[in-house]
């Protein structure tokens, strides 16, 4: 998702992604979009809604701006703009939509008459970022590439002054204090700095304070999006590396709140066999759980891991979580107390990089980037017998059946391979070497491969969740079902999609995205 924004007289949000497709939600009903606007072929970099919600206008990367029937999701209107659309603004009376583009330009159009109301071709030196109205409508603030904040008058549409270098990096987004009184812009250097706007001219004078953040391990935590609260007094910032911070606008640099998650992207996600609760890990090498009900975290975060997490399981009665990580360990958690059961599990010699319980939790297989799939004892924590040796690449996915006797492993875009565990062979090798680059073997999937192979098996999987025929995954932004062999949309996601994970019994599906967040989705009959 690269945009978002709300109509506050009729309770829409909308939301841009970066596949080109607009969503309309109900803000009181957020699991399915009502309306998916489709014209754009490059992402959405900025959405603007009218109070009633009945238009919305988008710009992109594809160098257009759009406007939309926000009630029947028709195009209205199409601007070619010839230059990236990387920030649009409506003001107050919703009459005026300002644009700003890569090429520094900076453009009104009246939104009625479809008029250009006002072009300034240079602007600032490089790309205009951001873009906002002050409250009154007669202000206008924008934030460039070039690292600069420019105001402009828009009665006259002059400029104010000339463009105030406040920050060292991408100006991200500008906004108003309520009382038009002050502007405060945040950039990708990490800072939140306020302008005072002179009461004669109107120039931005002083910058009265900075707030700054501490820097994350894994990324350079820039801000993207800030607002104030209505009465002025807090701003809330939100950050690449998944955080929201809420600042007192009215004292220096003091933070009160801020929200907990993870710091680095999300490589893996689990759902216990309940659906009530998902795990994910993270490169910032911890694991945390949440609440599918909420969307909360319970408790603090699972520590331990000297890398990254790179996956995660539940066992089948959801009282351990297993954990593989780039260290080339294994881990056992107790999900009650949140603390590590024992040692390590060592034997691989590269990252793990999948794990899974058996059928009746007693055994932990586990795939890695050594080729190689080994079996543990849950109980005491010890490799049983060999390595299972054979495969051509790294090792993304592993499951049992459900009578103990086999395994199945599937390589990143190579073969599927069935072992009998016991005797350590193969007992059947895929012959199609395509389309295996799904991220996990699901427990029918699994079943039904052994199955198809002539291999007896005395206990079933339960089956899949029959509207969406067994399989639900995630392709870049999207969510996507099998409905009678249709692929069908069912959502976007803020970020790119690194990992997921569909519980068919617990209808929840979770994934694991590139923004450092989890993803988690309830479905309904």
């Amino acid at each position: 998702m690269r945009s978002i924004n709300f109509a506050w007289g009729s309770k829409k949000l909308v939301s841009g992604s970066a596949n080109g497709i607009i969503a309309v939600w109900e803000w009181e009903k957020l699991d399915t979009p009502i309306l998916l606007l489709e014209g754009h072929d490059q992402w959405v970099m900025s959405i603007a809604v009218s109070f009633n919600g009945e238009r919305i206008f988008s710009g992109s990367r594809d160098g257009t701006l759009r406007i939309w029937n926000g009630n029947t999701g028709l195009e209205i209107e199409k601007f070619e703009l010839g230059s990236p659309v990387l920030c649009v603004a409506i003001n107050a009376g919703d009459q005026n939509v300002a644009i700003g583009c890569e090429s520094g330009t900076v453009k009104v159009l009246d939104s009625c008459t479809e008029e250009t109301a006002f072009v300034a071709d240079k602007a600032h030196s490089t790309g205009v970022a951001s873009i906002a109205y002050s409250p009154d409508g007669r202000r206008l603030a924008t934030g460039a590439c070039d690292m600069t904040l420019g105001l402009w008058d828009t009665e006259s549409w002059d400029a104010i002054g000339t463009p105030v270098k406040r920050h060292c990096g991408i100006v991200t987004c500008v906004a108003f204090s309520p009382h038009t009184h002050q502007l405060v812009s945040a950039s990708t250097d990490g800072t939140i700095c306020f302008s005072e706007i002179s009461p004669t001219n109107s120039a931005l004078y002083s910058s009265s304070q900075q707030f700054m953040r501490e820097r994350a391990m894994f990324s350079t935590d820039r801000v993207n999006s800030i607002a104030f609260t209505f009465d002025g007094e807090k701003i809330i910032s939100g950050s690449s590396t998944g955080f929201v911070r809420i600042w007192d606008a009215t004292s220096d640099s003091k933070e009160v709140h801020k929200s907990v998650g993870h710091s680095g992207p999300v490589h893996c996600v689990s759902i216990s066999g309940d659906g009530q609760r998902v795990a994910s890990g993270s490169r910032d090498k911890k694991m945390r759980l949440w609440n599918t009900l909420t969307g909360a975290q319970i408790e603090t975060p699972l520590e331990g891991s000297e890398c990254e997490v790179k996956c995660v399981s539940f066992s089948p009665d959801g009282q351990q979580l297993a954990s593989g990580s780039s260290d080339r360990t294994l881990r056992l958690w107790n999900t009650e107390t949140f603390d590590q059961i024992g040692v390590a599990l060592r034997g691989h010699s590269r990252r793990v990089s999948c794990v899974s319980f058996s059928f009746d939790g007693h055994r932990l297989i586990s795939g890695s980037y050594d080729k190689t799939v080994r079996q543990w004892n849950a109980a005491n924590r010890q490799q049983i017998g060999e390595p299972l040796l054979g495969h051509s690449n790294i090792v993304i996915s592993t499951a049992e059946s459900s009578n103990g006797c086999f395994v199945v492993s599937r390589v990143w875009k190579a073969e599927t391979i069935i072992w009998d565990r016991f005797d350590v062979k193969i007992v059947w090798k895929s012959e199609d070497h395509s389309g295996n680059s799904k991220n996990e073997i699901s427990n029918d999937e699994a079943e039904s491969i052994i199955r198809s192979t002539g291999q007896e098996i005395p206990h079933v999987w339960p089956s899949s969740f029959p509207e969406y025929s067994g399989e639900m995954y995630c392709e870049k932004y999207s969510i996507i079902a099998n409905v009678h062999e249709e692929k069908i949309l069912l959502g976007n996601l803020p970020s790119y999609a690194i990992t997921w994970h569909y519980d068919a019994n617990a209808k929840v599906f979770a994934a694991g995205l590139q923004n450092c967040s989890v993803s988690i989705c309830r479905l309904v009959e």
